[in-house]
């Protein structure tokens, strides 16, 4: 969103700038907010409702310069933390359980519960019987479980999930269960991970005759998917149900109220549906190097991903897909070395070959490091994708500035 343009010119390092408009009212209602002006980010701290604002020059570490009055336009920066306050503020609406057969409730009694197995993520487990069984009231009010049976010959023997359950790098996952103990209290073990994510193990005694919530949490190593599973300490013959598995607290499925399954009932993703209804959002920027190309528009590859809970970032291709139709907050950056006199802009285009907001190309005023920033609301319909564009008026390939702060594109579904 562009503020007008200085009226006096800033020296390198300025702590005031005098600008040719006060800021709008959702900006001045915020107190502080970013700026930029080319390539350089400021803070602004006070005078927010005035026309001269006080600042802390060279933020998000970008370079401190000098920047003439009249010609370089001031632009709202939404940065790469700010979009990440956004996401995870849209993501405390949002209520998924990805546990595929959670009560077992849809299953016939003396079934193997779909989605689910002997223990084959163990360590030499695989001997234990599972299957479906009535008669057991859960917690929750949920009729019957899984009832696992293991011989005691193996170590590790259980039940497991498949492994379809989506994790992040660095982002805890806690998986909530209930257990019911038919034999007697019994030492288990619950295990949440895989090989490739990372695994942890919680130690379990659970009494005789009574649902137990109990949970365990995960910090994943590697962004991928995970099972979940319930098994014996040592060679230990054990006798238990296991029911109402979620990964949220209080337990919720596609059969509880305001919820719904994605697919079959009992055999599918489920969620509140305001969170599929309403709520997506995804961060992701260009990391590799890249050039502009000469005299047109250029499609900045997006190819790390900073938080993209609903998986919508194809880094592959480096666009966003719409995962239903609606309303979307887009905000673009690109940062590049641009030299004198040439037009610089960014955009963002649906489907690769429609603009759907920005274009505004401004010239350069001198050589260096220079940023352009779009933002806006534009409407998809689901499966439209939104990529990430700037233009060069000049003859040569200007490189892209790297960083996560720069040549950023940010999506958030608003209505």
């Amino acid at each position: 969103m562009a503020l007008g343009t200085l009226t006096v010119e800033a020296a390198k390092g300025a702590t005031t700038l005098k600008v040719s408009a006060k800021p709008p009212a959702a900006l001045e209602a915020a107190g502080q907010f970013r700026v930029i002006i080319g390539s350089e980010i400021f803070l602004v701290t006070a005078g927010q409702t005035t026309e001269t604002w006080t600042v802390e020059p060279g933020r998000e570490g970008s370079t401190e310069a000098a920047h003439p009055a009249g010609t370089e336009p001031i632009f709202h920066f939404l940065t790469a933390g700010a979009l990440k306050t956004l996401l995870e503020e849209a993501s405390l609406t949002d209520k998924k359980n990805p546990i595929l057969n959670p009560s077992f409730v849809h299953e016939a009694e003396g079934t193997l519960p779909v989605g689910w197995g002997a223990s084959g993520d163990y360590t030499n487990g695989g001997a234990s019987v599972l299957r479906k069984e009535l008669g057991v009231n859960e917690t929750e009010g949920r009729n019957g479980g899984a009832h696992v049976v293991t011989a005691g010959t193996l170590v590790n023997e259980g039940a497991v999930t498949s492994r379809v359950i989506p994790v992040v790098k660095g982002v805890p996952f806690t998986v909530y269960f209930s257990l019911w103990g038919s034999s007697g209290s019994m030492a288990l073990t619950a295990k949440f991970g895989s090989p490739a994510v990372g695994t942890v193990s919680v130690g379990l005694t659970v009494p005789y005759g009574e649902w137990t919530r109990y949970s365990v949490r995960l910090t994943p190593t590697a962004t991928g998917v995970a099972s979940f599973g319930v098994k014996t300490s040592g060679t230990t013959v054990s006798n238990f149900y296991i029911a109402a598995v979620s990964a949220s607290e209080p337990y919720f499925d596609g059969d509880s109220p305001g919820c719904e399954w994605e697919g079959t009932p009992g055999n599918s993703v489920s969620r509140s549906k305001q969170e599929s209804k309403q709520t997506t959002a995804a961060t992701a920027y260009r990391s590799g190097a890249q050039k502009l190309g000469k005299a047109g528009w250029t499609h900045i590859e997006i190819d790390k991903v900073i938080n993209d809970p609903g998986e919508n970032v194809n880094t592959g291709t480096g666009v966003y897909t719409a995962p239903a139709e609606g309303f979307y907050l887009v905000t673009g950056i690109v940062v590049a070395v641009m030299p004198i006199s040439t037009s610089f802009g960014t955009a963002v285009w649906a489907n690769a070959g429609t603009q759907v907001i920005g274009g505004e190309n401004d010239n350069v005023s001198k050589e260096g490091e220079w940023g352009r920033i779009v933002t806006g609301v534009v409407h998809c319909k689901k499966g439209d994708t939104l990529g990430l564009y700037a233009y060069n008026s000049g003859g040569t390939e200007p490189s892209l500035v790297l960083g996560s702060q720069n040549n950023l594109l940010g999506v958030v579904r608003v209505a």
